[in-house]
């Protein structure tokens, strides 16, 4: 307000197509609305244009990219246009402070069921901040396999088709980049092989090493074995001789008419500790022995199936569903 007068100021906001450079709309807006409130209306305007001019505008089944900067970046903005004629490329930039000038930037693609289970992941990997994701990152969500055909009045005599999934683009850090290779993924999220179609951030397309992810889940499939075995038997080559050899002496001081503690001294060193008696000792060690018969030849077929569709795996999809699937014993 000046001198009674009240004085506004106005914003323009230009939409262009990007293969002709045509201008589609030119809408004015009041500065002091914010660019994700006003890209509705700007949209609203590009459809009410392409309308008059195209047999085939928008539509939400053969949606538009939409490609714009930082300033249209919104979750609810990108989780209103999920569904609507278009495609968002809106590109949500580096949290000050995150990417270091002139450092290597390796883009990954990932494959996910939706938005907030990939966000989720992420976070896990503690590449989130309050919610939002550190680093550029662009949601993409459906990509187009083949685009619809439509007739002379604009109707789809074939709908188009959509690849499985949603995709994101992820421009990450060198150290953000072992995080993501270092990590077990969720179900509902892989690291894939970019689709035709996906932008690039500039980077260079990383593709993971699956020789590397398969050795790291087939290192983990190990040592899960070897936790459950460290639940019966105690870690150790000299403790698995400690073993069999009182397994050795049990059977035999129960064939014995008279032991003694000179031939059999692993057991009569468990007297008052495992059992009351040398021949309840002798027992107890052979059911114990006899537990580990059943359960270690179990954990054994586990680790080696799991290992074998581990590296039996094509994509790291594959993988983590391989690793996932692996199905332990119960413990005896």
């Amino acid at each position: 307000m000046k001198d009674g007068r009240t004085h506004l100021a106005y914003k323009p906001e230009y939409a262009v197509d990007l293969d002709s450079g045509a201008v589609v709309a030119a809408e004015i807006h009041e500065a002091n609305q914010g660019d994700t409130t006003t890209l509705g209306k700007t949209l609203k305007a590009i459809e009410d244009n392409l309308k008059q001019v195209s047999k085939t505008p928008p539509c939400p089944d053969d949606p538009v990219d939409l490609v714009a900067d930082e300033g249209y970046f919104s979750r609810d903005l990108l989780k209103r246009l999920n569904g609507s004629p278009w495609h968002s490329r809106i590109v949500r930039h580096t949290i000050a402070g995150d990417h270091a000038v002139g450092e290597t930037m390796q883009d990954f693609c990932f494959k996910t069921t939706d938005q907030d289970t990939l966000v989720a992941a992420l976070e896990m990997l503690g590449l989130t901040t309050d919610g939002q994701v550190l680093g550029d990152w662009l949601y993409i969500g459906r990509v187009p396999q083949t685009p619809g055909v439509y007739d002379a009045n604009g109707t789809a005599t074939t709908p188009p088709t959509y690849l499985n999934g949603e995709y994101a683009v992820y421009r990450a850090t060198d150290a953000q980049a072992a995080v993501i290779l270092g990590s077990n993924l969720p179900l509902g999220v892989a690291i894939v092989n970019p689709p035709d179609g996906i932008p690039l951030f500039d980077g260079e397309w990383l593709q993971p090493d699956l020789a590397t992810l398969q050795a790291e889940a087939c290192a983990r499939i190990d040592a899960a074995a070897e936790a459950l075995r460290q639940t019966v038997l105690t870690p150790g080559t000299g403790q698995m001789a400690v073993y069999q050899t009182k397994e050795t002496q049990a059977r035999a001081i129960l064939q014995d008419p008279e032991p003694d503690e000179t031939k059999y001294p692993d057991i009569y060193n468990e007297i008052g500790i495992t059992a009351d008696s040398v021949q309840e000792v002798a027992m107890a060690v052979l059911a114990a022995a006899e537990r580990w018969r059943l359960f270690g030849p179990s954990i054994e077929k586990a680790r080696l199936a799991g290992k074998k569709a581990v590296n039996a795996a094509v994509d790291q999809a594959a993988l983590n569903a391989a690793e996932t699937a692996v199905v332990w014993p119960a413990l005896p």
